[in-house]
C-alpha cells in the first residue's frame, strides 16, 4: 500500500507541476492585477475623502460619452490581456512545438497529447472572440466621438 500511496503521490506531483506551469503567466498577471488593485483602491479612497461631493455628482452628456469611451478601452485592455494569458497557456502546455528532432524529424513531445490542450484551445478561441468583440466596440465608439 506504500508504494501505491507512492505512485498515486507522483501523479498529483504531476499533474500539479503540469498545472503550475501552464498557469504561471496567469499566475504572475494575478498579482500584478491585484497590486494594481491594490493601489487604485487606494487612489480612489484618497480621493474620496478629499472629495466626497463627487459620490453625488451627476455628470454631463459629454461626460457620460468619455466615459463610455474609456469603458470601451478599458474593456479592450482587459480582453487583450485575457487573449495573451490564454496564448501564453497553451504555449506553455505545448511546450516544444515546432523544435525539430535528430534528420529534421519532428520532436515528439508528451505535453502535445495532452487533453487538456484541448481546453486550452477553447479557451484561447473564447479569448480572440472576446477580443474582437471589444475590439469592434472601441472602433465603432472611436468613429462615433470623431463623427461629433
Amino acid at each position: 500500500s506504500a508504494r501505491a500511496a507512492l505512485g498515486s503521490a507522483q501523479d498529483a506531483l504531476t499533474r500539479v507541476s503540469r498545472v503550475v506551469t501552464e498557469e504561471t503567466p496567469s499566475i504572475r498577471r494575478i498579482l500584478a492585477n491585484a497590486r494594481l488593485a491594490s493601489e487604485q483602491l487606494k487612489l480612489t479612497t484618497i480621493e474620496v475623502r478629499s472629495q466626497p461631493w463627487r459620490l453625488l455628482y451627476q455628470p454631463s452628456l459629454k461626460e457620460r460619452e468619455t466615459e463610455d469611451l474609456y469603458d470601451a478601452a478599458r474593456s479592450y485592455a482587459s480582453a487583450a490581456s485575457d487573449l495573451r494569458a490564454a496564448s501564453e497557456s497553451l504555449e506553455a502546455a505545448a511546450g516544444g512545438t515546432g523544435s525539430a528532432g535528430p534528420a529534421g524529424e519532428a520532436a515528439t513531445d508528451p505535453r502535445l497529447t495532452d487533453p487538456r490542450l484541448d481546453e486550452l484551445t477553447a479557451q484561447l478561441a473564447e479569448a480572440m472572440k472576446n477580443f474582437r468583440a471589444s475590439e469592434q466596440r472601441l472602433l465603432d465608439m472611436l468613429i462615433k466621438q470623431r463623427g461629433k
